[in-house]
């Protein structure tokens, strides 16, 4: 083994290893956190006033936090970003566990300062992963990357309930922030040659317009933070219908409603390791086919007739939402300069993080008023995602990017780019 392949190895090992560590905590804290608010409020709009709390800071700091991330070492940023959340969920739980309870208010600062490390975070590490591994590999380290925190997401909802009863919700906090440090330990264990922006004269609210430039001149990155804000937005009314149609419409006991989420997050789990397991020739069809088949799942959906089917539709629907995050990532990272990336990154996220407290903000009133007939909803949703895979499929340069990743297993990045995008 070459000494470059063994650093690409180890530094995978090590950055998959310790989001998954951090993915599993944090879906137990998550479990504990509606657990706690539910028990101690019985507010959905205090829950909801949380959820809503957890995407303002990525919406604020997400196109700041890309221009960061492209002038520094992405290692340092996602290390010192699980330093920081660990530490705000550990503080937060300590106080719990010594005066017996967790005030709202505190639940709301801990909510939006997670928040604001998560903005970090997030475009720091997607756009890092091209630089531990060689270009052909990308795809099947993000396969890896995806599947194993998905994985790590499902352990954590299956045990999460059961730990509230039995340790409490301040216990969990601070067993979070342990994953954290743990994760970031992990991360800065890697040893990444990278080559950050020498360039700091401009500011970084200018090289956020930059990025902002740059993906208003370059269609298919536009294309693909389309894509993405349109599965954001279509993910939360299946969150919140779910849980109605599983009780009220089919009639069955609560308990199905975690079968029902376990076999979408299996369904991300497949959809995750199958794609990036494959050739690296899954490109522009595969994402068409992936948004086709999410569409003709959910409209299936509108036709349930039983609790089998819906666990199939949910495992083909989260399977096929893994593939077109998994092509669209791979796309990004491979097509999307070096200098560029971090930012390109922080604007899917945000995109993603305005669609999804609309979508919320939205679709409790119509699952209310569709008083359990929910096939007009699944039926809306999957002819919306019709729409997108028609005008994805009509997208010539989006077609022409993924085509050119797919089949080379590197895009554009290596060549001379316009004195224009670099600040």
């Amino acid at each position: 083994m070459s000494r470059g392949h063994f650093y690409h190895r180890r530094n995978l090992i090590l950055l998959v290893g310790g989001n998954a560590t951090s993915a599993l905590g944090t879906s137990v804290y998550l479990i504990a956190l509606v657990l706690y608010l539910t028990e101690t409020t019985s507010s959905a709009t205090i829950l909801g006033a949380v959820q809503f709390l957890a995407y303002v800071p990525g919406v604020i700091l997400g196109p700041i936090a890309g221009a960061h991330v492209d002038r520094v070492r992405r290692v340092s940023v996602i290390v010192a970003a699980d330093v920081f959340r660990g530490a705000i969920v550990i503080v937060a739980g300590l106080f719990g566990i010594v005066t017996g309870s967790m005030p709202l208010a505190l639940i709301f600062v801990v909510t939006v300062l997670y928040g604001a490390g998560s903005a970090f975070f997030l475009p720091a590490v997607n756009a890092l992963v091209p630089d531990i591994v060689p270009a052909e590999s990308v795809k099947r380290a993000n396969g890896w990357k995806n599947g194993l925190q998905q994985i790590a997401n499902l352990a954590g909802n299956a045990v999460g309930g059961i730990l509230f009863a039995v340790l409490g919700a301040p216990v969990l906090f601070v067993v979070n922030g342990l994953s954290f440090l743990l994760s970031a330990a992990s991360e800065a264990a890697m040893r990444v040659n990278e080559r950050p922006s020498t360039a700091s004269h401009a500011s970084l609210f200018t090289s956020a317009r930059l990025g902002v430039r740059y993906v208003r001149d370059h269609r298919a990155a536009a294309w693909l933070i389309g894509v993405s804000a349109a599965i954001n937005f279509v993910a939360p009314p299946i969150v919140i219908a779910v849980p109605f149609l599983v009780i009220d419409g089919l009639g069955l006991p609560a308990q199905y409603v975690g079968f029902a989420f376990a076999a979408l997050l299996a369904g991300g789990v497949l959809g995750f390791l199958v794609i990036g397991a494959g050739r690296n020739t899954a490109g522009f069809g595969t994402l068409i086919s992936a948004l086709a088949v999410l569409s003709v799942a959910l409209i299936a959906g509108g036709a349930i007739l039983g609790p089998a089917p819906l666990l199939v539709l949910l495992v083909v629907a989260g399977g096929a939402v893994a593939a077109v995050h998994l092509i669209g990532h791979t796309a990004i990272q491979t097509g999307v300069p070096r200098f560029m990336r971090g930012r390109v990154y922080a604007l899917l996220e945000t995109a993603g993080m305005i669609a999804a407290p609309v979508a919320y903000l939205v679709s409790g009133p119509i699952v209310d008023r569709l008083d359990g007939e929910f096939a007009p909803l699944f039926i809306a949703l999957g002819l919306a995602i019709g729409g997108v895979a028609v005008a994805a499929f009509s997208a010539r340069s989006l077609r022409i990017l993924i085509g050119r990743t797919a089949r080379s297993g590197r895009g554009p990045t290596e060549r001379r780019q316009p004195r224009l995008f670099v600040d």
